[in-house]
């Protein structure tokens, strides 16, 4: 019987442990391991580095644990238009949804489709505005939220040395994506609500529909919550699919007229220009 009282041992501990980080009450000695991370690097499809920060596996039990345990409260604070955080099959959803706006673009020189790429989108985002809309929508996330984003935590790199967290959301955080969505959804609910225009989101990836008008002021209106939120929309690696060329302020944006793309890495277009897509593949 010795080793299954060892085992029963260790997971009470392990559960204590768990308990102490999600609530916040690690002292001062062993915060730096509790709400610290390993800093790794995974190649991106482009070849430059992904940063990934991966705390210890304690910190994402009690993280994996908080997420199910308030999955219907996070799906609530994240928005319906959300599904990427608790949608079955949503990525399905998604892509189709926006394949129909694509179509629906394609008809009508005045029609716009827009993909919107948001520059290191987890590792920008305001702390601040994040721990005030976790602490008004989902208080009981708040005191794990807080332990790992209230203030500087230490990144441990390959090599031994350390560098301090200071900004945005760790992706390694088992609750990273319901976060970030948080702080995406209430930067679009602020940006949005004027604006007579179609959108959905799956995680970082934000898609719009609607005319040039109010498609073009939208997308302003969401660089200007760069200040308050953190989110810095990146022209350059967003995608306007369109008749007609961009003449406003976000000129800086990638233009296709033939509206073949890629979402999700799923191809998006004629069943030619799919075709062409996937043998590039």
């Amino acid at each position: 019987m010795i080793p299954f009282e060892v085992e029963s041992g260790v997971v009470s501990q392990w559960t204590q442990v768990a308990q102490l980080i999600g609530e916040d009450k690690v002292n001062v000695e062993g915060a730096a391991i509790a709400y610290g991370a390993r800093l790794i690097a995974i190649p991106k499809p482009d070849g430059s580095p992904r940063p990934i920060a991966i705390g210890c596996l304690l910190r994402r039990t009690a993280a994996a644990i908080l997420s199910t345990r308030h999955k219907h409260k996070v799906q609530q604070a994240v928005g319906a238009k959300q599904f990427g955080i608790n949608v079955p099959s949503g990525v399905e959803v998604f892509v189709h949804g926006f394949k129909a706006a694509v179509q629906w673009a394609s008809k009508d020189k005045n029609r716009v489709a827009v993909k919107v790429d948001f520059k290191n989108a987890f590792n920008i985002i305001r702390r601040k505005k994040l721990l005030e809309l976790v602490g008004s929508r989902i208080p009981s996330l708040f005191k794990y939220v807080h332990g790992c984003y209230g203030k500087h935590s230490s990144l441990f790199l390959p090599t031994g040395k350390t560098i301090p967290s200071c900004t945005g959301i760790q992706q390694g955080d088992p609750l990273s994506g319901a976060l970030f969505a948080m702080v995406l959804a209430d930067a679009l609910e602020n940006s949005l609500h004027n604006h007579a225009c179609y959108w959905a989101a799956y995680h970082d990836d934000l898609t719009m529909a609607g005319t040039i008008d109010s498609v073009s002021s939208a997308l302003v209106s969401i660089r200007n919550m760069c200040e308050s939120h953190g989110l810095v929309v990146n022209l350059s690696k967003s995608e306007r699919l369109s008749l007609t060329p961009p003449t406003d302020s976000n000129r800086g944006i990638r233009h296709c007229s033939s509206f073949t793309t890629t979402l999700a890495s799923i191809a998006i277009g004629t069943p030619t220009d799919v075709d062409a897509v996937m043998e590039q593949k």
